[in-house]
């Protein structure tokens, strides 16, 4: 998954040069709810780029790493999952500083490194670059997930507070 990983964000880079688009990098923390409604908070890093265009149309592309622990009824201590990202944005920036979009992803986790899931999923995200070099952003997305080996599926829910440092 690690190597996976790696070509993913060269790949980013190299495409993100080429259309001569803004990359960035951010951090995170989210409200996440997943199985049956459990609440947790995680954390999540990852690297993007986007570009907007001169009729004010916005498009991007990000990948990101996130973290975070639930309660297990079936563990005696609380449970983790961490997870690996791609995500798509489309949407319309009115003011050099602002965008709105829509987000279409896959989500891959692994759940207290006995159980894999994945999932395709859909949100909406505001972006505002409060300087030059530095934007927040808030993000809502819901995934499908799917647990192949158990025959098992599940909502993904996450709000994320996002701090970009642009370039």
């Amino acid at each position: 998954m690690l190597k996976k990983s790696a070509l993913s964000s060269l790949l980013t880079l190299s495409l993100a040069s080429s259309l001569m688009a803004e990359s960035y990098v951010y951090v995170g923390a989210s409200k996440t709810y997943l199985m049956d409604e459990q609440s947790t908070t995680t954390f999540s890093i990852g690297y993007g780029f986007s570009k907007v265009f001169s009729n004010c149309v916005m498009a991007g592309f990000s990948t990101s790493y996130h973290q975070g622990d639930y309660e297990d009824s079936s563990a005696s201590d609380s449970s983790w999952f961490n997870g690996i990202g791609v995500d798509f944005h489309l949407g319309y920036s009115p003011t050099k500083p602002l965008a709105l979009y829509g987000i279409a992803g896959y989500q891959m986790q692994a759940i207290s490194s006995s159980t894999s899931a994945g999932g395709f999923g859909y949100g909406a995200g505001v972006s505002y670059k409060f300087f030059e070099h530095v934007a927040l952003a808030l993000e809502y997305r819901t995934y499908d997930m799917e647990v192949p080996s158990l025959n098992y599926n599940y909502d993904y829910d996450t709000m994320d507070a996002l701090i970009r440092f642009v370039w």
